[in-house]
């Protein structure tokens, strides 16, 4: 079982929750499990969050643009005739 409330006029939130859950090995041995769980005191949360993004440490010594990388070269092999 499961149940829901609405918080803060703003988002449906549980409250509850209830689970039984049974077993039973070889037919000899058996367990039984009930869970029970319950939800209160909600609270809202408010966060600032500032993001920068700055060069890493030693960049300045850097060259600002990357080196060319070496051109490509294609080796085709030509096929056998047998």
């Amino acid at each position: 079982m499961f149940e829901q409330a609405f918080v803060n006029n703003e988002v449906w939130l549980p409250t509850y929750g209830e689970a039984h859950i049974g077993v039973r090995f070889l037919l000899v041995k058996g367990i039984k499990a009930s869970v029970v769980t319950r939800y209160w005191d909600y609270k809202k949360f408010n966060v600032e969050t500032l993001s920068t993004i700055a060069k890493p440490k030693g960049a300045a010594d850097a060259p600002r643009d990357p080196p060319n990388p070496p051109p490509v070269r294609l080796r085709v092999d030509k096929p056998a005739i047998q």
